[in-house]
């Protein structure tokens, strides 16, 4: 009878671990089933610190995805001004898709991206581009054309560029074009 009561015992220990690794999967699979998304239409939202407005973001549609890594999509496009101050714009950015990803505070922008300098008139150009906020820097590996007004100068990074997210530091990688260089630098 004592061989009996420790085998029947042990079965059922079994069974109660392998019932609930089963649950603990099933309850897995439910959750990935159930993301949180949190849609918005004719997004138009202001971004401020310290008082001061920095941006105001304009989008047709925004999904905010709730997850153990949650992120923003803007599958149709969006506009972003970035002010100088609270009332000068400092510059826009285009892009026909984003993704803002919160826990590293980045953001992706893909297709058709533009980034225009307002005060300067310097225009940036490329298909694919990362913007970090913590850093303050955009980069792309991608091919990329910048125009520069005051020298009316157009050069392509075939290599990509990166820079301070407001465009007056910045370096191109393996560029081509020609560029204009003072008659006093000249040897």
């Amino acid at each position: 009878m004592y061989k009996y009561k420790a085998s029947f015992f042990t079965l059922l220990i079994l069974l109660v671990f392998t019932s609930c690794e089963n649950d603990l999967k099933e309850v897995a699979a439910l959750n990935r089933k159930q993301i949180q998304v949190e849609e918005g239409k004719n997004i138009s939202t202001y971004l401020s610190q310290e008082g001061r407005m920095k941006a105001h973001l304009m989008a047709p549609l925004m999904l905010s995805y709730r997850t153990d890594s949650p992120y923003i999509d803007f599958p149709k496009g969006v506009l972003v001004n970035f002010y100088k101050d609270s009332l000068v714009i400092e510059s826009v950015t285009r892009a026909k898709y984003a993704k803002y990803f919160e826990g590293d505070k980045k953001v992706l922008l893909k297709d058709s991206v533009v980034v225009y300098n307002k005060i300067s008139g310097d225009t940036l150009w490329t298909n694919l581009l990362w913007w970090d906020q913590g850093k303050g820097t955009f980069y792309t590996d991608e091919p990329c054309d910048v125009f520069f007004k005051a020298n009316d100068q157009k050069l392509h990074g075939k290599n990509g560029i990166d820079g301070l997210q407001n465009f007056t530091r910045w370096t191109l990688h393996t560029t081509t074009g020609s560029m204009n260089v003072p008659a006093d630098l000249h040897p």
